[in-house]
């Protein structure tokens, strides 16, 4: 059972993320995944484009479908948004810290900025992290959740393929 504080920090959070994300005005770089989703098939963005944006390709193919289902430009922040979001959910029902360390958290500058208003495949990384962190106990008995999770962590960023692999290194290492 959560604490009724975390459903306040959950409120007060997505308020805050949704009027920041209304005074962001998107970068550059934020656009350049949004058309190469847009413009560029899969084969071509597998095949040519992917080596110009730096990752390995995971967050362009997730807007890719996300055009595709109809997403318009003027929504692509809320997918970072809801990805910020879903991280503090897991963060606050499922770390095992402190009450008031978990409340504070999700209002540090990564977890309310960086990971939640700006639109890159980095958005991904909180929501895998904590994800993986919640199941990490059972992770012996759920091998195919925590690999898919791993692989996913792994197709963010080079950060991300690092992190994965140190994790996976921690379950079935030497």
């Amino acid at each position: 059972r959560m604490h009724p504080l975390v459903y306040f920090a959950v409120g007060a959070y997505a308020l805050l993320v949704a009027f920041t994300i209304r005074q962001h005005e998107p970068w550059a770089d934020e656009a350049q995944s949004w058309l190469l989703g847009r413009d560029a098939s899969l084969a071509q963005l597998w095949g040519r484009l992917l080596h110009y944006e730096g990752t390995p390709g995971l967050w362009q193919t997730m807007v890719h479908a996300l055009i595709r289902l109809g997403l318009p430009y003027s929504a692509y922040s809320l997918v970072s948004a809801g990805l910020g979001l879903a991280a503090v959910v897991l963060l606050l029902r499922y770390a095992p810290i402190p009450l008031f360390i978990r409340l504070l958290l999700p209002f540090t500058y990564y977890l309310c900025y960086q990971y939640a208003v700006i639109a890159r495949s980095y958005a991904l990384i909180a929501p895998l992290l904590f994800a993986i962190a919640a199941i990490y106990p059972r992770a012996p008995r759920r091998p195919a959740l925590i690999t898919a999770l791993l692989g996913l962590l792994a197709g963010v960023s080079v950060h991300g393929f690092l992190l994965s692999a140190c994790i996976w290194v921690t379950l079935y290492g030497p």
